[in-house]
Order: structure tokens, then sequence, then C-alpha cells
């Protein structure tokens, strides 16, 4: 019996009647960034694993859970995985071409596939496609720069049709947030410990009465 062949799970063929959208939609893309003077750049669809790691954090669940590696009887040092997301690449790509030297600011705008190797599920693919900018230099740290990606990314979706968008805009705080939410989580997690062996030995003290009413 032949084996049938299917396309991977989370995976899908464009197939040429969608091609037309495809191309218009990244044509707009392209339009939009340049608009705001971001250029494109491209980089490999796999990167060495130890990229991401770095970039991402060694206990990030894209990490841990998602990363596609590279199997190879040839492989690098580290190992080579598909990129999870294109900021870590673009930003490799930026110092080993040494564009700080080039210019203090570096406006970049990339499109591409990018592959994680989670359970698949409605908008949520194993491949996927992005659309990203990136502001890398000493000049990078201007207050301007988050408000002009926002108005490009509300461009964009205009552009391609969305009616009404609307923007909410959030923060993942300070590095002291971050210390003072991590201590929080750590008293509450030793609060829970102690919470369960006090209703353990509660649990154990209600057995030994019931075993021996002279007990109690």
């Amino acid at each position: 019996m032949n084996k049938k062949f299917a396309v991977p799970r989370g995976t899908s063929d464009i197939l040429p009647d969608s091609i037309p959208l495809w191309e218009a939609l990244e044509s707009k893309a392209r339009k939009v960034c340049k608009s705001y003077g971001y250029r494109e750049i491209r980089t490999p669809i796999f990167e060495d694993i130890d990229l991401f790691k770095r970039s991402l954090g060694q206990t990030s669940d894209v990490v841990n859970k998602q990363l596609l590696e590279l199997a190879s009887g040839k492989q690098e040092a580290g190992g080579l995985a598909l990129r999870p997301e294109g900021t870590a690449a673009i930003v490799r790509s930026y110092i080993e071409n040494s564009l700080d030297g080039k210019e203090s600011l570096s406006k970049l705008f990339y499109l591409g596939s990018m592959f994680r190797g989670e359970r698949p599920q409605k908008g949520r693919l194993r491949q996927f496609h992005q659309i990203g900018v990136e502001a890398i230099g000493p000049n990078s740290t201007c207050g301007y720069l988050d408000a002009e990606m926002m108005a490009l990314a509300m461009h964009l979706l205009k552009e391609l049709g969305v009616q009404d968008p609307q923007l909410k805009i959030n923060s993942l705080g300070s590095k002291e947030d971050k210390a003072n939410i991590a201590a929080w989580l750590n008293i509450k997690m030793i609060c829970a410990r102690i919470a369960k062996v006090v209703l353990n030995a509660m649990c154990f003290v209600f057995w030994i009465a019931r075993k021996n009413p002279a007990v109690s």
C-alpha cells in the first residue's frame, strides 16, 4: 500500500489562487515600512541555537518547549534551530556587519516565515508568517520611536483593510517592577507551601482522631 503524504501538521500550502493576496499584503507592508524610513533586511531562517537561548532566556517556553532544532550528522558546535522570531537574528546581523559604525540609527523591517514546535491549534501554527520592524543603534532610545512604531502598525492595519483598529498600550514594567513582582510571587509560593503543610498536618490529626477516639 502506497503511503499518502500530507502537509505537516501546523503548516499549510499557499496555493496559486491565494498568491495575489499574499503579494498585495507584502507589497503594502513594504510600502508602509519604507514610508517611515525602514529598510528591508533578510536573514537566514535558521541560526545558532544559542542565539535564541541568550535572547529569549533559558527558562522561556519558546526555548524549553517550542524551538525546532535541526538534526544533522555534521552539526555546528551548539546546534542549529529554525527561527521562532525575527529580532535575535537582526541584532546578530547588525553587530556582525558593524552597522553601528555606519549609522547612529538603523531602522529595519522584515517579512518571513517563523517556526515554533508547539501543539497546532486555531491561530497558532508551527510555521507562521510575520512582519516586524526594529530600530537599533545609539539613537534608538528616543521616545518618539515607540510612538512611530505604533503609528506604523495602525497605518499598516488600515492599509490592509482592517476596520476601526484599536490600539491598547501596555507595559512590561521597569526592572524594579519586575523585582517586586518576583518577590511577591515568591512570598505567595511560600505561603501556599505553608498552607499545604498545615492542611496535611490537620488531615493527619483528624485521621488519628478517627482511628483512636480515646486520643481525642
